[in-house]
């Protein structure tokens, strides 16, 4: 009984163990995707050195910031605007419009089309930035 009740405990040690390093994977693949979730939750990782995998948690962290620290604009180019649009003639909200409806892979694109908009008021496209950086999990 005792061999019984020593193996049943292994079991569900290692059971605990599979599902936090599957917890840890899931995140760690998330957040080098741009999940800003996961990217959060790798943080809270790093600082707290209770978490079994808290030194991962920081160097993976550390490695994914050094990453994006990188110019990655480039790999990006021009954005595919819809035949009917000119985007001259659209206001921000218009832009939003669009830029909210784009796959990830163009609103890099907008974003910076955005910015060198000299007729958009710099407070209305900081405040549109802070919403991007806030709400989006594409960008």
């Amino acid at each position: 009984k005792k061999k019984f009740e020593s193996l049943e405990k292994e079991v569900n040690d290692s059971f605990v163990r599979l599902n936090a390093i599957n917890e840890f994977t899931l995140a760690l693949l998330a957040a080098q995707n741009d999940d800003r979730e996961a990217l959060e939750k790798l943080d809270a990782w790093a600082n707290d050195s209770t978490y079994v995998f808290y030194q991962l948690a920081d160097n993976a962290l550390l490695k994914i910031i050094l990453d994006h620290s990188k110019p990655f604009y480039y790999a990006f180019g021009t954005c595919s605007w819809p035949e009917d649009i000119d985007p001259s003639k659209l206001d921000l909200q218009g832009l939003i419009v669009i830029f909210n409806q784009s796959e990830k892979y163009d609103q890099i694109p907008i974003l910076e089309y955005i910015s060198n908009r000299k007729d958009i008021h710099k407070k209305n496209k900081m405040s549109f930035y802070i919403d991007v950086m806030e709400k989006s999990k594409k960008v």
